[in-house]
């Protein structure tokens, strides 16, 4: 592997993790917001890696694929006083788990560490080499 593919490798995943940190942190700001009833309540996004080939069969890339939103149905909540309840007094909140998004928040955190860890260390490699040289 060149070395420029390892740098690019290594930036293409900093980003894509970038991105699951970005969009892990809006489901957590949006965990507890509720709608007027008849409006659709926030729905958690998640996050689609997929390896992109390089040029001439090089290393595989990351990139996002797509941001999906999910499947899952907001939970309904009893809260007659709640200014946002319907006519039975139900409130529907997200599918949001806080635990599930700071699980995913870690483990995004951990990959993007570890990519700018791999980008570090080809730096001192790179002026190690060039010590050797002069």
């Amino acid at each position: 592997m060149k070395f420029t593919d390892l740098l690019h490798v290594a930036s293409s995943a900093l980003s894509a993790q970038g991105t699951r940190l970005r969009v892990s942190a809006e489901n957590l700001a949006n965990a507890g917001t509720v709608n007027a009833p008849g409006e659709e309540s926030f729905k958690r996004k998640i996050v689609v890696l997929e390896a992109v080939s390089g040029r001439d069969k090089g290393p595989a890339m990351v990139r996002v694929g797509e941001i999906a939103e999910s499947e899952e149905e907001g939970s309904l909540k009893y809260e007659p006083a709640h200014p946002k309840a319907n006519d039975q007094g139900y409130v529907l909140y997200p599918s949001v788990s806080p635990i599930i998004e700071m699980a995913d928040l870690r483990d995004a955190e951990k990959s993007y560490r570890a990519n700018l860890q791999v980008i570090e260390s080809a730096k001192r490699l790179v002026r190690s080499a060039l010590q050797i040289i002069r």
